[in-house]
């Protein structure tokens, strides 16, 4: 009897064993939500038919001309200019459906991050689904350079989406250098300017 209580005992933590080593397994297979896209764009369009995203003048630098008209002071600290951006961030579930908590932080040229912005998502259940965010964002500038936009998922860093603001300040909109740079000929309103950095197409508005 003692015999067969031993070997029942073993038998048990076995398979105890084998059902953790499986579990362990199973976990290190686990894997997601992948970080399928993001970028800076002018702006998002949704299909009707099958609400397939489009990701419009994908960016990563944009050029502000400042209008002569402009106060002497801006922009400054206590008189910034407000850039609008927007995002598109995607990501895929894998292995990891449910809620899930995602974080921006975006980070000035000086190395000053702004208060994070905080969301709790619920990805789809299928392995090829996941979540769109399509953010807009104003950006207080008081002089040019490389903000960061850093994207973390539960705590972890994705990525981080570099973007570059030039802000230059003319005595004429028909200034030959601006037009020059700009790859304009010709005078326009300076909200219709589209400057043309390299690799880059965005019309500042």
């Amino acid at each position: 009897m003692k015999v067969y209580q031993r070997f029942h005992h073993q038998h048990h933590l076995g398979l105890r064993l084998a059902e953790m080593a499986r579990q362990r397994k199973e976990k290190q297979k686990a894997d997601g939500p992948y970080l399928a896209t993001a970028v800076f764009c002018e702006t998002t369009i949704e299909d009707k038919k099958d609400s397939a995203l489009s990701a419009i003048r994908i960016i990563d630098q944009i050029n502000v001309v400042i209008d002569p008209s402009a106060p002497p002071d801006f922009p400054s600290e206590t008189n910034r200019l407000p850039v609008q951006v927007n995002m598109l961030v995607s990501f895929k579930t894998g292995d990891s459906p449910g809620e899930h908590v995602i974080r921006l932080v975006m980070e000035s040229p000086s190395g000053k991050a702004n208060p994070p912005t905080e969301m709790t998502i619920t990805f789809t259940p299928q392995p090829n689904g996941g979540a769109n965010l399509r953010i807009g964002n104003i950006i207080h500038v008081q002089k040019g350079g490389l903000f960061l936009m850093h994207v973390f998922l539960d705590g972890r860093k994705m990525t981080t989406m570099p973007l570059q603001i030039s802000v230059q300040r003319v005595d004429s909109i028909t200034d030959p250098s601006l037009l020059a740079q700009l790859g304009l000929q010709g005078s326009l309103p300076i909200e219709q300017q589209r400057p043309k950095p390299a690799g880059t197409d965005l019309a500042v508005q």
